[in-house]
């Protein structure tokens, strides 16, 4: 368990406004200035402090502390006064923040940790080493920093636990870069914890692990302290986040059996040469993955074959690793690479196959055109025949009139010669 420990004051002058902006939280932490035992529970407040901040670490669920004035006034957590006490508690931890506190002796009660001590809470100064300059989309960044007090390195872990730090990309707002005009984007945070990039826990380094997964631009880094109760920003010097130098593309097979080609090209005028090396991994259509790494002991542009197991979307991510122009390593995450591979066409006939298409052809024109004079001819018979038809049936039909003619004049003349003799 780490000891606790309250913030409280003796006497000391207040020191100057920092000209550092990076001095954004400092507590003060002098030996006989600043820090004093609590004795039986027990610190004191001189009649000189306009605000003090109190921070009581205690045994881990134990119920906040009480805080008792010098007049026997109890203050609690959920009991105080507010328009000048401002009290945050946590499962481990009070910290309360008092407007013209009460000069002289006050009590804590509560299950506080052994050997505490009492400081005064003011500003601590927060020391990041400066960011590379360019950076690069999709890289992961490592940068170590430092919490001191007074100008010395903080020596409680327990109130290096109470203090956040996160960092924010900010854009400049530079109509001449793609980022014109993005909302701020938290890449990452420093921490003491002894995870991720942080090599020791509570050694006072802290360890930031930044994930720039931003559009390409100009950015202004700042870092974000907070307790609390406090939160400060510190801005660095504006650096350029430019587009991860490996042009990839890719070409498709042409056959159904060949295999794709990804093509890695790095931009020689940042990457120095044969420095890259890329760890990939492919996912295909068939819901399948497949893992493959490149290294620079074939010449650029470098080729990946992708076999070609299922026509559909394949994606594939890749981590680079590279050194550029001006020496300095770095790791990124490229973007997710898709493209989506379609059936090929057939492959184009041979001369043979070409031969016996044409003659094929050709048999097929030749047959066609010997159906279409049998059927002229045929049409032709058929014509024929038809006028004969017609010929004799006009024929026929002049006989039969000429016939039925005859009859009707014979047939008068019969009736006429018959009306003679009757008379």
């Amino acid at each position: 368990m780490m000891p606790a420990w309250a913030a409280a004051q003796t006497n000391f002058e207040l020191p100057p406004p920092p000209e550092d902006p990076a001095e954004v939280l400092t507590m003060l932490d002098e030996p006989g200035k600043a820090k004093l035992p609590i004795l039986g529970r027990r610190f004191r407040i001189d009649f000189q402090i306009d605000q003090i901040t109190l921070v009581f670490f205690r045994e881990l669920g134990s119920a906040p502390v009480v805080l008792i004035q010098p007049d026997g006034t109890k203050w609690y957590a959920a009991k105080h006064p507010r328009e000048n006490v401002t009290w945050h508690s946590q499962a481990e931890f009070d910290m309360i923040t008092i407007d013209k506190p009460q000069p002289g002796p006050w009590q804590v009660s509560g299950r506080v940790l052994p050997d505490s001590s009492a400081m005064v809470v003011t500003e601590v100064q927060f020391h990041p080493d400066p960011i590379p300059n360019p950076l690069y989309a999709g890289e992961t960044l490592k940068v170590s920093g430092r919490l001191t007090n007074g100008g010395k390195p903080i020596e409680m872990p327990a109130f290096r636990d109470v203090i956040k730090l996160d960092v924010i990309f900010i854009s400049s707002n530079n109509p001449e870069y793609d980022n014109f005009g993005v909302d701020p984007t938290r890449v990452g945070e420093f921490r003491d914890d002894g995870r991720d990039l942080d090599e020791v826990q509570g050694d006072g380094e802290f360890t930031g692990s930044f994930k720039l997964n931003v559009r390409p631009g100009e950015y202004r880094p700042t870092y974000r302290v907070s307790t609390p109760l406090l939160q400060r920003s510190v801005q660095q010097d504006l650096v350029i986040v430019k587009p991860l130098p490996v042009a990839i593309e890719v070409e498709k097979a042409k056959t159904v059996d060949g295999d794709h080609k990804l093509l890695l090209t790095p931009d020689t005028e940042v990457i120095k040469p044969g420095s890259l090396v890329v760890n990939g991994r492919t996912l295909y259509p068939n819901a399948e993955s497949e893992e493959w790494s490149v290294n620079t002991a074939q010449e650029a542009p470098y080729e990946v074959a992708i076999p070609s197991y299922a026509f559909g979307r394949y994606v594939i991510t890749m981590d680079v690793f590279a050194t550029d122009n001006n020496g300095r390593e770095f790791i990124a995450t490229a973007e997710a690479f898709e493209f989506i591979a379609n059936e090929p066409p057939p492959p184009e006939p041979t001369a043979a196959e070409r031969a016996e298409r044409e003659r094929l052809r050709v048999e097929a024109e030749r047959a066609e055109q010997e159906r279409l004079a049998e059927q002229q001819a045929q049409q032709m018979i058929w014509r024929v025949v038809i006028i004969l038809l017609a010929n004799i049936l006009i024929i026929a039909l002049a006989v039969g009139l000429w016939w039925w003619l005859r009859r009707r004049k014979a047939k008068s003349a019969e009736v006429a010669e018959s009306a003679e003799e009757t008379t």
